[in-house]
């Protein structure tokens, strides 16, 4: 076995200290070292990044369609699912940013959620969304249409659609139902269980930070849950591909203030940790940290070993998500965008529409040729 996975192993089993599944201990983490990686800025990386780049305004014809925020986004058939989990909204946009539908209405009715916890779109365009404070999961045809509700036999937070019906579901680290303690399931269309595959180790049941949960990568998926610095690759068969495990070095979160994030929030400045989602194969790493208090996106350049932060200059430019192999940032309208490269690869200054920019995440490889 490759020594660096083996220190990998042996360094989680002191980290987690927990008896995990037998498929994870199947599965050999692959570390990426970022304690000892040189670092950049956006500002070093702009051509690469922006390079073959698109950059999509959304506009609307209906008010009542506009979001405040963008939560997570998701994409199918050219079009782009925007959540907005403060408004409680589900947006679809086409491939020009013209917003073309919402789906669902937000209310206390049968066929209203309270609230937009998860959601996704499965293979035939039917859209999922979960509400976990009714503990609901209400379906949506492909034309958006109110289908049916179902009350779940346990609490979720986040979820992911599968072939045949079957679906990656997140369970809320306070959930009480006969699966207590399990982390990430499979269920199939009645949500029998018909696989586990992680058990929650070291977590804070009173606390959460943001997540995505899982992510579309293409023919597999990425799974991450804040505090860990472990991701975790799936396959659409259910199986676990690969494990990646983050190294900060000493800046790493220390057990106890993962169990308590709020009591030990004010050590956090002296941490870091992976937030919201991230992006990953063998030439780059990119997405969110928490570090010394503070979101920060990053590039992490596996070949040349640099780390990119994002810097004043693109303060604007959010890391939003990923889908496949593009990967996208989010420029909230009215930010002021003078400095960006944004302007010298787009011809934009300063917009009234938030803008999407869609990049490809083979930007390193490209960059290599």
């Amino acid at each position: 076995m490759n020594r660096k996975k083996l220190i990998v192993i042996l360094l989680l089993s002191v980290l987690y200290g927990c008896k995990e599944r037998a498929s994870i201990q199947d599965a050999s983490a692959e570390m990426l070292d970022m304690s000892s990686a040189k670092v950049g800025t956006f500002s070093d990386f702009a051509d690469r990044l922006f390079s073959g780049a698109e950059c999509i305004a959304f506009t609307f014809d209906d008010k009542d369609a506009m979001f405040s925020s963008v939560d997570k986004v998701v994409c199918h058939s050219g079009c782009y699912y925007l959540m907005d989990g403060s408004l409680g909204k589900l947006v679809v946009a086409d491939s020009n940013g013209k917003v073309i539908s919402t789906i669902g209405r937000r209310g206390r009715g049968s066929d209203e959620f309270l609230q937009i916890t998860d959601f996704d779109v499965d293979s035939d365009g039917s859209v999922w969304i979960l509400d976990g404070r009714k503990d609901k999961l209400f379906h949506y045809s492909d034309v958006y249409s109110f289908m049916n509700s179902k009350k779940l036999p346990y609490e979720i937070s986040h979820i992911k659609c599968l072939p045949d019906n079957r679906m990656l579901v997140e369970l809320s680290s306070w959930d009480k139902s006969r699966y207590k303690g399990r982390q990430v399931i499979i269920v199939d269309a009645e949500f029998n269980v018909i696989g586990e595959l992680l058990d929650y180790c070291l977590f804070d049941p009173d606390y959460e930070l943001p997540s995505v949960g899982f992510s579309d990568c293409g023919e597999t998926v990425l799974y991450h849950r804040p505090v860990d610095d472990m991701v975790y690759r799936i396959a659409y068969d259910g199986s676990l591909v690969q494990s990646y495990y983050f190294d900060f070095g000493p800046r790493t979160v220390p057990e106890q203030a993962r169990k308590s994030i709020e009591r030990y929030w004010k050590d956090y400045k002296n941490y870091t940790t992976l937030v919201q989602s991230v992006y990953i194969d063998e030439n780059v790493a990119i997405g969110k940290l928490l570090d010394s208090g503070k979101y920060v996106d990053f590039i992490f350049d596996r070949q040349s070993d640099i780390v990119f932060l994002r810097d004043k200059t693109y303060e604007n430019m959010h890391f939003l998500g990923y889908f496949g192999d593009k990967v996208m940032f989010l420029v909230p309208a009215g930010a002021d965008i003078d400095d960006m490269a944004l302007k010298d690869h787009f011809g934009m200054d300063n917009s009234e529409n938030d803008l999407l920019i869609v990049i490809n995440a083979d930007i390193v490889d490209n960059d290599k040729k």
